[in-house]
């Protein structure tokens, strides 16, 4: 009588050892959500850095060509906002489908200029010579993602 209680026992272990596989199984498998700001982040401040040196060495600004080109190829889903230009002439915009809509920048101070993207206030430092800086922000299921160089 004894052998047949200890196989109940062990057969029960067994089966709870094999849902709790599946669950874990599920659990690890669900796709969780991924915000490809930061890769962005990363690629547009090379690509931006190229683009500023050949506007440099050929006298031809393709900075706003550059913006729109970017802008169509991460999508309608990620917003970028630009600061381009010098401590005299800076400029903010952003383009949404296909189009540039300028955005109000604010010099507080010598050196200093403050930027409001969605309700937020975003500062930075102007240096000498051409600028260049940008906000990245996504909203994924109610989360904001936001990225700055």
């Amino acid at each position: 009588m004894k052998k047949r209680g200890q196989f109940y026992l062990i057969a029960a272990l067994a089966l709870v050892m094999i849902i709790m596989s599946f669950i874990i199984i599920l659990n690890y498998s669900e796709r969780g959500n991924y915000s490809r700001i930061y890769d962005i982040k990363e690629e547009l401040g090379i690509e931006s850095a190229r683009v500023l040196d050949y506007g440099i060495m050929n006298s031809d600004d393709q900075i706003d060509n550059f913006a729109k080109e970017y802008s169509d190829f991460v999508g309608d889903d990620i917003e970028i906002v630009f600061i381009t230009g010098s401590e005299s002439s800076l400029e903010a915009f952003k383009y949404v489908d296909g189009v540039r809509e300028e955005i109000d920048s604010d010099e507080e101070e010598e050196g200093n200029v403050t930027i409001v993207v969605n309700g937020t206030e975003y500062n930075f430092e102007i240096m000498f010579g051409e600028n260049f800086y940008f906000v990245i922000t996504q909203e994924i299921e109610g989360e904001k993602y936001v990225a700055v160089g």
